[in-house]
């Protein structure tokens, strides 16, 4: 492609630089960036949903337990309603610390004793420790602990990390032996009998190294599936892409190929319309002013003689005939040059203007049709409908005789069809392609360039003997 473009720029004009547009490059380097980009946002927010689900799915089964816990406790102790373990934890939280040593002592060592339960604490509601499985937090307050203010508002808070990588870190992580345990922290609402007041929080520090376990190998196969999906749809995008860029190199030298053809073409067409032009004069105003000049030769020797007012009038006479005979055929040729004014006719004006015009010149009838023309056309159609229909009538009264000739036209959609027929001789349509510029102007050749050039298309159908019919078929 680069060296395409840098052969155009050479044969153009010097100031115009052609700048080369790869699209393979462009490509890989937005693609690559765009599915990368995917690809660690997908990973990322996957994972994350993953963590949180199954954090959020461990921490539900721990409340529940803890609730069921206390659910049994109390109907363990249903026929006495004054020594429930809620009611028991209602005096702790007064402060009837004794309460410790019986029916919650070994409430709470249940939860501690929970699967993966690294330590737990109690909260009352004035964010003081009432219980831990470290005595040395008991007694002490942490109001500054956003968690849990979450859960005494009746709020289930998960939170999850190592003690040495929190944000905030809490004075009661100090107790942890190794500053990189993985722990997962549950902050537990714990309500009052009847279900209308949170009286107590309680705080579980798990390691579940087979939650964590499972949660990494959840990760790695989604970062492994976002990895391997964005190859694979990389590699689906590149392989399209370079079957487009093969496409569209194939395309451009195709059209280069045609502009290089039409081109070609063009200076043809120009060329043979320019020799027709000077056949046309060679053969008719050349001709007559050259006789118009013999005569008045003449002329000249006519007033010599004795009667020479009567010879000299006859010269004059056939003089003035010759020359305005060639003025005829000047004006003639001038008209099949130039266009009426067409951007400002309908696109029937157009066609009654040609008709009219043929008739005027070769005095023979035309028979025009039409049925639902559009009411306009752009100029480029209107010229190319003009073209078409005239040298097809020059071509019907020069080799069909003008016999039969007929111009119809119609429009079903958006395609207009124009069709000019008529029933001279016809010939073989295979022999056009030899034709001459002496034998049909600028021939059926030029006159299919015309209108393919608008992406309109040429049927010629004609058999010797059988007469002529030239269609024509645009979208409008």
């Amino acid at each position: 492609m680069g060296k395409r473009n840098q052969a155009l720029s050479e044969d153009g004009d010097d100031d115009v630089s052609v700048k080369s547009f790869n699209l393979i490059r462009w490509f890989t380097i937005s693609g690559l960036v765009a599915i990368t980009l995917i690809s660690v946002v997908s990973g990322i927010i996957l994972s994350r949903f993953l963590t949180e689900n199954m954090l959020r799915r461990d921490s539900i089964v721990t409340a529940e337990f803890v609730r069921g816990v206390i659910g049994e406790a109390n109907r363990k102790h249903a026929l006495q309603p004054h020594h429930t373990t809620v009611t028991a934890l209602d005096h702790l939280l007064r402060g009837d610390t004794h309460e410790t040593t019986g029916e919650l002592g070994g409430f709470f060592s249940l939860i501690a004793g929970m699967p993966d339960v690294l330590h737990a604490n109690v909260y009352s509601d004035q964010y003081a420790v009432v219980w831990s499985s470290q005595p040395a937090l008991v007694g002490k307050r942490f109001t500054d602990n956003e968690e849990l203010k979450e859960a005494l508002a009746g709020e289930t808070v998960i939170e999850i990390g190592s003690a040495g990588s929190l944000p905030h870190q809490k004075a009661e992580h100090a107790l942890f032996s190794d500053s990189d345990t993985r722990f997962v922290e549950n902050y537990i609402p714990i309500w009052n009998g009847n279900g209308t007041r949170v009286v107590a929080v309680a705080e579980i520090y798990k390691t579940p190294m087979n939650l964590f376990a499972a949660i990494d190998t959840g990760r790695q196969i989604i970062w492994f599936g976002a990895v391997l999906g964005g190859l694979i749809l990389f590699l689906a995008m590149y392989w399209i892409a370079l079957r487009a860029d093969k496409i569209i190199r194939t395309q451009q030298e195709q059209l280069l190929s045609r502009s290089q053809k039409s081109s070609n073409r063009i200076a043809e067409i120009n060329e043979r319309y320019l020799r027709r032009i000077g056949a046309d004069l060679h053969d008719g105003p050349a001709q007559l002013i050259s006789y118009a000049l013999l005569r008045l030769d003449s002329l000249k020797l006519a007033l010599r003689q004795p009667n020479s007012d009567r010879n000299g009038l006859d010269e004059m006479g056939a003089i003035r005939d010759a020359l305005h005979e060639a003025m005829s055929d000047i004006r003639e040729l001038s008209a099949g040059l130039t266009l009426a004014k067409l951007e400002e006719m309908s696109p029937l004006m157009v066609l009654k203007e040609i008709v009219g015009a043929h008739e005027r010149r070769t005095q023979t009838t035309v028979n025009l049709t039409v049925d639902s023309l559009p009411k306009d056309l752009p100029l480029p159609l209107k010229i190319s409908v003009f073209r078409f229909v005239q040298e097809a009538l020059n071509n019907a009264y020069r080799h069909g005789g003008g016999i039969d000739q007929k111009v119809t036209a119609r429009s079903r959609g958006h395609q207009l069809e124009l069709t000019v027929s008529d029933s001279g001789p016809g010939f073989e349509p295979a022999t056009t392609k030899g034709e001459t510029d002496k034998d049909s102007g600028l021939g059926l050749i030029g006159l299919r360039e015309r209108i393919e050039s608008l992406g309109a298309t040429l049927q010629i159908q004609s058999r010797p003997g059988d007469g002529t019919q030239l269609t024509m078929r645009c979208r409008v």
